[in-house]
């Protein structure tokens, strides 16, 4: 079934589910599309993101475009039903909007709840006539109350790096810190300005954001790839991980992950060796999630042959061998959340229809640290253009959640969830 939520939705919507999706252990694909609870946003809508709220459920941002050049961040809340078997969605709440905003199908915004209920936001500006040069702005959003008429007044925007140029500042990631502020990731590219002909790279920055205003700049990494997302994860010892695409001076362009254990960046690990040498960004960024200590990072490399894949870590750090999703007709944009210690759910795009088509399918599968993979299940059939962006996977409760641009006609975002009742 399906429902269409509007900006003067302000009830509850409770999406009953037919049927559980079974996960099977072992390699494989199942082609019949199991029984979804689907609605839509409004059209115009697009660029999902989803991120965890500290009491359970997940936040869902996106983007509305309002038809007159003007966009809007908008988000709204997700739970599970008391009864397990429905999703409801609080009201639709507005950040920002612009007429200059940067809205692009792989850089999108976001909106992260703190554990005291502040929010945190943010999206892109045009800081020149380059489509290359914007920057990142930053708001905090404090409520005024609890439950469904509480409203949210939001901080003047901050831009979290100090260098003024007109280069690109993106593919942020906020995270939720151990001192309850928000901590926020991006690709920097003040170095280029005026060229890489000296050398120059993108670099990642970090930077803890407090109520009085932004701590110093942190530089996590010097090199890396220009154009694809960052992701991170804290752990419960206070620790973060961030996950990104490295790029060496030779152009290979592997998946690392940095940590920030007692307030110092430690020096990158690349979580495995694909030796995937491209001369240009890919637009492929790496997802992470963490339980307690422990994590796993998905990713697709083009690699022979194109894979996604999916490596775990424990306590230590240290990552365990890859284990390989999918190698036969792989596309990427991978979403991964971590359903307990040793258990993942992960989602990609994958071809569907041969050489010269655009249709394709979003698969979501189950994968383990002992190396067992579920069947894979189809979510819905997409499309491989940038229109359709990258599809977001959250856990809420006992249901995982799949939202993605759906650009079949006007474009709108949909939503997908199932249950995990059956799953191994």
């Amino acid at each position: 079934m399906a429902d269409s939520i509007t900006n003067a939705s302000w009830c509850r919507l409770c999406i009953a589910v037919s049927s559980a999706l079974l996960f099977v252990a072992g390699c494989g694909t199942q082609d019949t599309l199991p029984h979804y609870a689907e609605t839509t946003l409004e059209p115009g809508s697009s660029l999902p993101n989803l991120t965890e709220l500290p009491e359970g459920g997940a936040l869902l941002s996106w983007v509305q475009s309002m038809g007159d050049g003007t966009h809007e961040l908008r988000f709204t809340r997700m739970s599970e039903g008391r009864d397990g078997t429905a999703l409801q969605m609080g009201p639709v709440e507005i950040v920002a909007s612009g007429t200059d905003w940067v809205v692009n199908w792989a850089d999108f915004p976001s909106v992260l709840q703190l554990e005291d209920g502040t929010l945190a936001a943010h999206y892109l500006r045009q800081n020149a006539r380059s489509r290359f040069a914007y920057d990142i702005e930053v708001l905090r959003g404090t409520p005024d109350g609890q439950g469904a008429s509480s409203t949210v007044a939001w901080s003047p925007p901050i831009v979290p790096h100090g260098d003024h140029t007109n280069t690109e500042h993106g593919f942020a990631t906020f995270v939720g810190t151990a001192s309850g502020d928000p901590g926020i990731v991006w690709l920097d590219g003040r170095r280029m300005d005026g060229g890489s002909a000296d050398g120059a790279a993108t670099e990642l920055r970090y930077k803890s954001i407090s109520a009085n205003g932004p701590d110093e700049e942190e530089l996590v990494d010097n090199r890396v790839c220009d154009c694809c997302q960052t992701d991170v994860a804290r752990l419960d010892n206070g620790d973060l991980v961030v996950a990104y695409r490295d790029r060496s001076v030779d152009n290979i362009r592997d998946i690392s992950v940095a940590r920030r254990h007692d307030g110092a960046w430690q020096s990158p690990v690349r979580v495995a060796q694909d030796n995937w040498h491209i001369d240009g960004c890919p637009v492929q960024g790496p997802s992470i999630d963490a339980v307690g200590n422990v994590g796993a990072v998905g990713w697709f490399t083009a690699a022979e042959p194109p894979s996604v894949k999916v490596a775990f870590f424990d306590e230590t750090g240290a990552f365990g061998d890859p284990i390989i999703v999918d190698s036969v007709d792989a596309l990427g944009r991978v979403s991964l959340a971590l359903l307990g210690p040793d258990r993942a759910a992960i989602t990609w795009l994958t071809s569907d229809g041969g050489s010269g088509t655009t249709v394709a399918e979003i698969r979501l599968s189950e994968v383990f640290r002992n190396g067992k993979i579920g069947i894979q299940k189809p979510v819905g059939t997409t499309s491989s253009t940038r229109a359709s962006g990258f599809p977001q996977l959250a856990q809420v409760g006992n249901r995982l959640v799949v939202a993605w641009t759906d650009v079949s006609d006007e474009p709108l975002v949909k939503i997908r969830h199932l249950s995990l009742d059956d799953s191994l």
